[in-house]
């Protein structure tokens, strides 16, 4: 396996093909690590019609179980933003729909691990928009939390409570649930009755 920080351009056409559209960092490393920032780029050959493309992320490598977290930001010159904070390693990509947006900012947080690599594409061919993950440590019971944006559902390492906030209307909401459960994100913060760990199912972009 290419150990390289960039691949060599060797075909006359790709020497030609003006930016690069991809890149990857190579671990251990602690700098900065920028995937993207600025406008999307726009695939428009003469052919045909603009298309905005998709950001494909992954990495692979490391010791067994490295992850490294990714924070994306996507929104328009009105203000609007969208933000997702996930991980991604071996076996759990992420593939975003990024070039709908009119201004990205996606960045890799260090360290990467040593052995990892992290890998990053735009493309052009139909690409599914993938679910993404994040972890939480919750080692103080009963605390409130805020819930990440984009959340889908929760999963909790032990059968435990939860009790959903709800300032709005004076009261809460509680739920029995299961070790392992998947339980769906029914409001936007939460505590939980014992010390827990918890896997965030969070919509893609």
């Amino acid at each position: 396996m290419s150990r390289r920080r960039r691949q060599a351009l060797t075909f006359p056409p790709e020497l030609a093909s003006g930016a690069r559209l991809g890149g990857k960092f190579v671990g251990p490393y602690n700098g900065t690590m920028s995937i993207w920032k600025g406008r999307p780029p726009i695939y428009n050959p003469s052919y045909d019609e603009n298309e905005p493309g998709s950001l494909v992320i992954a990495a692979i490598g490391g010791s067994v179980g490295d992850t490294v977290t990714i924070n994306f930001e996507g929104g328009n010159a009105w203000g609007g933003q969208i933000n997702r904070t996930f991980q991604i390693g071996q076996g759990i990509s992420a593939e975003l729909q990024a070039g709908q947006f009119q201004h990205i900012v996606c960045r890799a947080e260090a360290p990467l691990p040593d052995g990892m690599e992290l890998f990053f594409s735009w493309t052009w061919d139909i690409v599914n928009k993938s679910n993404l993950w994040r972890f939480l440590d919750y080692p103080n019971p009963g605390v409130a939390i805020n819930l990440p944006e984009g959340i889908e559902c929760i999963i909790p390492e032990s059968a435990c409570q939860f009790t959903y906030q709800l300032p709005q209307f004076g009261t809460t909401f509680v739920k029995s649930v299961s070790a392992g459960e998947e339980v769906v994100a029914y409001w936007g913060a939460f505590s939980c009755n014992v010390t827990n760990k918890f896997i965030y199912k969070l919509r893609g972009v």
